[in-house]
């Protein structure tokens, strides 16, 4: 079963020593500090807008899940890995740039594959910025019957207004 998920999170740039997406993180892999910026969970409640601490590390962390990743055939195992399942995150309508995180995990219910698009920003923002998130999936996966390394949009792009103060 393919999962969209989302990790807002509050992160420093790469060029950073110390990553608050690679340091605030629990097995298995989900963030635990409060320095997160998520777009998906807004966007599922209808909240266009919030507030968050000007000048304040953060990160935006989103993606893939597959569950049970023992279940997936091939053809779903190559659509989740392809180039074209990705998140997209804009900021003021330029693209970011992201680390990709992926990482298979053995629970008591079998496996659980996440493939995670992390975008840090160590100084944070002030004042307000829009961002944008969107998710594609390759097209190849059965479920929905398209080309390998074709990229289909799944579900409408979440916004959230972000008042830095």
């Amino acid at each position: 079963m393919l999962i969209v998920i989302g990790l807002f999170l509050v992160l420093p740039s790469r060029a950073a020593a110390d990553h608050l997406f690679a340091t605030t993180m629990d097995p298995p892999n989900l963030p635990t500090q409060t320095n997160r910026l998520g777009l998906l969970g807004p966007c599922i409640r209808g909240i266009p807008e919030r507030d968050f601490p000007a000048n304040t590390g953060f990160f935006v962390a989103h993606g893939w899940a597959y569950i049970p990743w023992e279940d997936a055939t091939p053809v779903e195992r190559l659509a989740f890995v392809s180039l074209a399942s990705v998140f997209v995150l804009t900021i003021d309508g330029q693209v970011q740039t992201f680390v990709l995180h992926m990482a298979l995990i053995n629970t008591p219910d079998g496996q659980f594959m996440s493939k995670l698009f992390v975008s840090e920003y160590d100084r944070g923002y002030a004042g307000t910025h829009v961002f944008v998130g969107t998710w594609y999936y390759d097209a190849s996966d059965p479920s929905i019957g398209g080309a390998f390394g074709q990229r289909v949009q799944i579900g409408d792009p979440c916004v959230l207004t972000v008042h830095f103060v």
